[in-house]
């Protein structure tokens, strides 16, 4: 009963996974270069994709690869089931065991899986053999091969799509100098053949290191230059802080490479003074200018970090996003150091405590002494005295609890 229970569970399991696979695109690459070439142009252009094409790929190019993978592990499940059951009926092939090729829905929106396929780093022969054994055992749907082969004085790149058959997606010939710039061009063949001939690839270049890139309000990431869109009309905007926005209307053609030139202008902002309440206090800006307050700096160039020191106080770091006209600096002496002043109000507490127990020891002993002997008064006015004394110490020692409990709770906020 528990082995029937066994091979239920196992025979269930092989039929969903390969309706759960559904939900993916599997698409293999190869990078083939030739072993007297030093580039990674490979790898770029497979993180590339990874990166920009997942979200673009196209259902319907695919659909026939998809539904082919999912009929082969359909059939490797029934073939399983096949053997279980004769291996249960000694030898004997069960009757009711029919395969059924009914076609595998596949689903309208499909997840991108992408696999390096490392091991193959010579050259790929064109046998369809080869390509269906590749294709069937690492479970994909398609794959990229990637060539870079010297030519003469040249180089020739081939990329090329395997589905059921081969789809050359690109073949050019360039100088060894002009492997890098041709990136824009290899991205664009991928866009062309996993995606549709109405995208386009934009390209920007003059915008600060650290700008914000948006088209048509949208967020976007540059990856190695470029981001993939559709074309027509769109409005590209860059942002950084320090630097004025630039804003421009394009017309990008569906299948081209738009490069735009975007330079972005740095803010012009006014003078600073930067004024201390102490005597000789020097600052240091965060382009490396130092100088003596008060100092007037003829033109900020924000954000920039000041840091103001001088001996015998603390040092001061303010950082400062925005312009301003002037800021004004108050360094602190050492003991007003960030937790000193808890530090001093714990010392004073605990201070206050051990002379309200001393003298409570006191009060104690003074009135032991007072009653053992009888006839000395002088005892019983010291154990007064000890008590009035450790009254006025216990109300020291909890004034300077509250001030401590003060200090350590304003400082956590």
């Amino acid at each position: 009963m528990i082995l029937k229970k066994v091979v239920l569970i196992f025979l269930l399991l092989s039929f969903c996974l390969p309706l759960c696979a559904a939900e993916a695109l599997r698409i293999g690459f190869i990078s083939v270069t030739d072993p007297s070439i030093e580039s990674s142009l490979g790898e770029q252009l497979f993180t590339w994709a990874q990166q920009n094409i997942s979200e673009l790929v196209t259902k319907k190019a695919f659909e026939e690869s998809i539904q082919r993978r999912l009929m082969a592990s359909s059939k490797r499940a029934y073939l399983q089931e096949v053997h279980l059951a004769i291996a249960q009926n000694d030898g004997k092939r069960p009757s009711d065991l029919i395969f059924e090729t009914e076609e595998i829905a596949v689903a309208d929106s499909v997840a991108v899986e992408w696999v390096y396929l490392s091991d193959f780093t010579k050259q790929v022969r064109k046998e369809p053999i080869l390509y269906d054994y590749l294709l069937r055992k690492n479970n994909l749907d398609a794959f990229l091969i990637f060539s870079t082969q010297p030519f003469d004085q040249f180089y020739r790149l081939r990329l090329s799509l395997v589905t059921l058959d081969e789809e050359l997606l690109l073949d050019a010939i360039v100088k060894p100098e002009e492997l890098s710039t041709i990136k824009g061009e290899l991205y664009l063949a991928l866009l062309k053949g996993l995606a549709t001939p109405n995208w386009a690839l934009l390209a920007v270049t003059g915008i600060a290191p650290t700008a914000s890139l948006a088209i048509d309000g949208f967020k976007v990431t540059l990856h190695d230059g470029f981001v993939p869109l559709m074309g027509g009309p769109h409005t590209v905007t860059a942002t950084a802080s320090g630097y004025k926005e630039e804003e421009k209307r394009v017309l990008v053609e569906p299948g081209e490479v738009f490069t735009l030139n975007l330079p972005m202008e740095k803010e012009v902002h006014g003078a600073l003074l930067i004024t201390s309440l102490t005597n000789d206090a020097q600052v240091k800006l965060s382009d490396g200018l130092t100088a003596s307050l008060p100092f007037v700096w003829a033109q900020q160039s924000p954000p920039y970090s000041l840091y103001v020191y001088e001996k015998g106080y603390l040092p001061l770091i303010k950082q400062v996003n925005s312009s301003t006209a002037q800021i004004e600096v108050s360094l602190n002496p050492p003991w007003l150091k960030q937790g000193e002043v808890i530090k001093r109000g714990q010392r004073d507490f605990y201070s206050a405590l051990a002379k309200s127990l001393i003298l409570a020891a006191s009060t104690i002993l003074f009135d032991t002494l007072s009653h053992t002997f009888q006839g000395e008064g002088a005892w019983q006015t010291l154990a007064w005295a000890s008590v009035g004394a450790m009254a006025v110490s216990s109300y020291d020692a909890a004034y300077k609890l509250f001030a401590y409990y003060q200090k350590t709770k304003y400082s956590s906020q």
